[in-house]
């Protein structure tokens, strides 16, 4: 198909940069790219994009069927919640090690097959779970996935390293696939640590990992193999996703510093869901930011993914009904990424996002920066303290019905953190970023010649992956946002400045009735209104009209007369608010009665905004109604 973007010339920056600051009235652009809480530079456009980054390999999955091959992940303490689940298209099983001693473990395990999921083990000191591992999976030992991962993150046993050895030679031994070590960065960032701290202490645990193992007579690329990091994934998407992506850029330029080749050697990233935000008064908040959590995670590329339930804070026995139904939700926020938004068919699907690549290489580099400075638990202390600061300036969204709590922050870094019991703070002016892309590592050039892709129902071929050494520069790269052909959107700055209006289609019964109700929506945070009228009003019959009786207020709200405009929009500034409305055959006295109300408000029709829709197709298809009466 042809594009008929092509007729249009290509703007470089400078001309971007010119209509953005002329938009702006007087502002700068410095004033909307102040760096960020957390000190990632990102700027509103990136002027000179480097080549794409071409990420190191990932483990082979249970899902490598898929083109994003992450594992649904979920925690289980009894059979009956494990056997729902695995029903339920969970695929990566996680439990504890305290299970071991005893039938435990192997009662919860014995109706499971061992080939059709992977198994985490957490804990430490866990020969029983290993004996009890062994017995259930049988023959099918070596070619279970999963991992029992000794956790550098809680300390490096630097003076007496013998029970780390132990362990991770045990279990090599059992399971060849197993990750067998690694670090839970997740639990500090639970503490309060900042995502960026996390992965430098998790890239100075794991180099300390692999050079003990190398000590003790393992090759470089099985020490490096065997590794798993897990980190915590927040409601900030490019970031969780830049954390990721640089976790695996940074782990493959410190294993290729020690002579390894990570196209050998890939690192096991799993992402669990944040306590940071958590809430305990309106539960049902933390299923949304789960969901935004879960999509960065997708979006970075995370090879095991679990989502909290809703209610962790205080959470239901597993086996009863509140319990059984938090689970479930957690679980299938994932499928209905996986399978209903489609993110299960594409492998990187944000590769190639400038922005993306900006933060994912000052994740990288930044880390190994720090990782330097994160050799012991103290300095892992300090850094989960001063986190703890740093979060209470980073942007937070605090709904209606919930508040902002007045706790003085814990001096304790086992404490977990709770953003929202922590009044906010004046941001804190993060270190000036050094990014030295040069120093990462570049990965390898794909021997893809075709890309593959995978058809959806409406005929659209959707690529497996994009294979970045081997992606051609895109036509539409040569436009901006807020220039023709606005391809990046009509506005040169877009949300940095205007932020898009926030509707809810509404309107019923009468107009007392829907004023109150677009009253109390303002009140919570809604920017706009999008009008929804009854049959008799779209039609043109007044509201006594005998024909129309069984319709009045059903479908919409009912408006007879400026009387009534005037008792939709009582206490709502026009002159501030944005009205759309959806409207066919009236259209003319329905406008008329609008204009006259915002008039009588003192408000002039220059200072209107908003739309009157004017769909024939659309209402006659959904409501049967038809332009004219």
């Amino acid at each position: 198909m042809k594009k008929n973007s092509g007729n249009f010339i290509g703007v470089d920056y400078s001309m971007w940069r010119e209509k953005a600051e002329a938009s702006l009235k007087g502002k700068s652009l410095s004033d909307l790219e102040g760096a960020r809480f957390d000190g990632m530079p990102l700027p509103m456009l990136v002027s000179e994009p480097e080549s794409p980054l071409a990420l190191p390999p990932k483990h082979v999955s249970l899902r490598s069927d898929l083109g994003h091959a992450w594992e649904i992940a979920s925690t289980f303490s009894t059979k009956k919640s494990l056997m729902i689940g695995l029903a339920h298209g969970v695929e990566s099983v996680r439990t504890d090690a305290h299970l071991a001693d005893g039938q435990a473990l192997r009662d919860m395990l014995c109706d499971v097959n061992p080939e059709m999921v992977s198994l985490h083990i957490d804990g430490y000191e866990t020969v029983g779970a290993l004996r009890a591992v062994v017995k259930w999976a049988g023959e099918s030992r070596e070619k279970m996935h999963g991992s029992s991962t000794w956790d550098l993150g809680r300390e490096l046993p630097k003076a007496d390293p013998s029970a780390f050895l132990r362990h991770v030679e045990a279990w090599n031994a059992a399971f060849p696939k197993f990750s067998t070590w690694g670090v839970d960065a997740s639990v500090w960032q639970d503490r309060g640590m900042l995502p960026l701290d996390a992965i430098a202490l998790s890239i100075n645990a794991a180099k300390w990992g692999i050079q003990t193992l190398l000590s003790s007579g393992q090759t470089l690329n099985e020490a490096a193999s065997r590794c798993t990091i897990r980190l915590a994934s927040t409601t900030d998407i490019i970031s969780t996703a830049a954390a990721i992506r640089g976790l695996r850029v940074a782990f493959a330029t410190m294993i290729e510093e020690l002579g390894c080749d990570p196209e050998s050697a890939p690192l096991w990233i799993e992402s669990r869901t944040t306590s940071i935000y958590g809430v305990s008064d309106i539960i049902e908040d933390n299923l949304l930011r789960h969901t935004l959590m879960a999509y960065g995670a997708i979006l970075g590329g995370a090879d095991s993914i679990e989502v909290r339930r809703h209610d962790f804070i205080s959470p239901a026995e597993d086996d009863t009904v509140a319990g059984e139904q938090a689970i479930r939700w957690s679980r299938n926020i994932q499928h209905i990424l996986r399978d209903e938004a489609m993110l299960g068919r594409t492998d990187d699907p944000m590769g190639g996002s400038h922005h993306l690549d900006c933060a994912t290489r000052w994740y990288a580099s930044e880390s190994l920066s720090r990782a330097k400075k994160m050799t012991s638990l103290k300095e892992w202390n300090d850094a989960t303290l001063q986190g703890r600061r740093v979060w209470l300036s980073a942007p937070v969204f605090v709904p209606q019905g919930s508040k902002r709590g007045e706790e003085v922050l814990s001096e304790n870094p086992e404490d977990l953190f709770y953003l929202l019991n922590h009044s906010q703070v004046e941001k804190i002016t993060p270190p000036p970023a050094n990014i030295q892309s040069e120093k990462l590592y570049p990965g390898k050039s794909s021997a893809i010649s075709e890309i593959q892709t995978v058809g959806t129902a409406e005929g659209i071929d959707i690529p497996i992956s994009f294979p970045a050494t081997t992606t051609s520069k895109c036509s539409h790269e040569i436009y901006k946002p807020g220039l023709p052909p606005y391809l990046g959107g009509p506005y040169p700055t877009m949300y940095a400045s205007r932020p898009w209006t926030i509707r809810q289609y509404a309107g019923f019964s009468t107009a007392q009735k829907s004023n109150a109700f677009y009253r109390r929506n303002l009140s919570a945070g809604q920017k706009g209104l999008s009008v929804a009228f009854d049959l008799p009003t779209h039609r043109g019959y007044d509201s006594d009209h005998p024909r129309v009786t069984g319709d009045v207020g059903k479908a919409g709200v009912a408006i007879d007369s400026v009387e009534d405009m005037k008792i939709l929009f009582d206490g709502i500034p026009l002159d501030k608010m944005s009205v759309s409305m959806t409207m066919n055959g009236a259209v003319l006295p329905i406008l008329a009665f609008y204009i006259v109300a915002a008039e009588e408000q003192g408000v002039s029709q220059e200072k209107l905004s908003g739309t009157i829709q004017n769909d024939i197709l659309k209402e006659f298809m959904v409501r049967n109604t038809f332009i004219y009466p």
